[in-house]
């Protein structure tokens, strides 16, 4: 017994051990044949050969697709590198970025040559300070003259080769009035030369598109607004009769409305615009006065126009408005004696008095402090001593 169950366990352990083998990969129960050993199982694949024939030889079918597997890795290392080269492309892109800058900074303005900028400045001898296109102070050597003095004429200029109206100009330069007219020597030494219709050209109007054409002699551009009411302005429209309408003239101000209101006034004037050149102008066609914020007066009371406000009534305006023995005195009936301060004449005070500095005051009283003679006195007085007193009274 003791020997069977030593054998068992030693069964049992192979079998574990073979087991531990297979799972962990680590013994595998195929082993590669010898290339032309006899096999049994036509077909038959083990470890890169095949059984043909009875013997095994190798499986050509695994060796590609092997070469497949190993060109696919060598295709990975190419994308590898190409994804590098990329790389390497892609900061190539970033300097030609950098590049791109450069191109902006080559975007500012280019100096012109010295045969240009003595070209533009009409100049072809001496030397020549002027500013340049891109407006920097530049002296430049223009050359010298074959035929004639350089600046006979004019600075810079060999001889005159055109005279024009007592002035001298250089071949191409332009007339003041229009630039499709130019000097050209060799066609007219004394008349300005038209330059050919269709020449582009700038009239130096900035109301008008930047470049034209030339025509029989004119530069004819096209203006950025039309000139008329409705499209008028320089390098920007407006329609002139959007503004028309009644617009304030002043201030408000008190004033009546008829005598029983006392209202604020604001004088209007209707405008009608037009286009003027380029600029909106108006005409006043027709003026009104608004009355606003009025106030009713009371019962005893009017609108007086010369103090825009409600007082109270008078009482009269002329001495038959008053009753017997009244008199009418700014517009209050006051007693015929009783002094009416507003006068201008003795003409306007009632009988028995007189009109003293504006006021009416009794005949028997001097009008006059100080006096020179009995005619400065009043009735029944005399002067005595610069000093109106009454005849009885005696002047010792």
């Amino acid at each position: 017994m003791n020997e069977l169950t030593s054998r068992k366990h030693h069964v049992w352990k192979f079998g574990i051990i073979a087991l531990m083998c297979v799972v962990m990969m680590g013994c595998s129960s195929d082993t590669a044949p010898a290339e032309g050993e006899d096999c049994d199982d036509e077909g038959a694949t083990q470890s890169g050969y095949i059984c043909e024939d009875g013997s095994w030889v190798l499986d050509e079918e695994d060796d590609k697709d092997a070469g497949v597997d190993d060109a696919g890795a060598d295709d990975a290392g190419a994308e590898d590198a190409g994804a590098e080269d990329a790389g390497a492309d892609d900061t190539g892109t970033e300097d030609a970025g950098t590049e791109d800058t450069g191109t902006e900074d080559a975007g500012e303005c280019e100096p012109e040559s010295d045969e240009e900028f003595c070209e533009r400045h009409f100049a072809n001898c001496g030397e020549l300070t002027a500013d340049d296109n891109c407006h920097e102070e530049r002296t430049v050597d223009c050359g010298e003259c074959d035929e004639g003095e350089c600046g006979e004429a004019v600075a810079n200029l060999c001889g005159c080769p055109c005279e024009i109206d007592g002035e001298c100009y250089a071949d191409g330069e332009p007339s003041e009035e229009s630039q499709c007219l130019v000097c050209d020597s060799e066609e007219d030494e004394h008349d300005f030369v038209a330059l050919a219709d269709g020449t582009e050209c700038d009239d130096g109007d900035e109301c008008t598109e930047a470049l034209g054409e030339c025509a029989e002699g004119e530069c004819v551009t096209q203006p950025f607004c039309e000139g008329s009411d409705a499209d008028c302005g320089c390098d920007e429209c407006e329609d002139c009769t959007e503004s028309d309408g009644w617009v304030d003239d002043g201030e408000p101000y008190e004033c009546c409305d008829g005598p029983d209101e006392a209202c604020m006034c604001q004088d209007e004037e209707l405008r009608e615009h037009f286009c003027d050149g380029t600029e909106c102008a108006y005409e006043v066609v027709s003026r009104r006065t608004t009355f606003f914020d009025c106030e009713e007066c009371g019962p005893l009371q009017e609108c007086a126009p010369a103090e825009t406000q409600c007082v109270e009534e008078p009482d009269c305006e002329e001495a038959g408005d008053c009753g017997l023995g009244e008199q009418c005195c700014a517009g209050e009936c006051i007693s015929v004696g009783a002094s009416c301060t507003d006068c201008g004449s003795d003409d306007d005070c009632p009988m028995g008095q007189q009109c003293c500095e504006a006021e009416c005051i009794s005949q028997w009283d001097s009008c006059d402090e100080v006096c020179e003679s009995d005619d400065d006195c009043g009735m029944g007085q005399e002067c005595c001593e610069g000093e109106c007193i009454f005849q009885w009274q005696g002047c010792e």
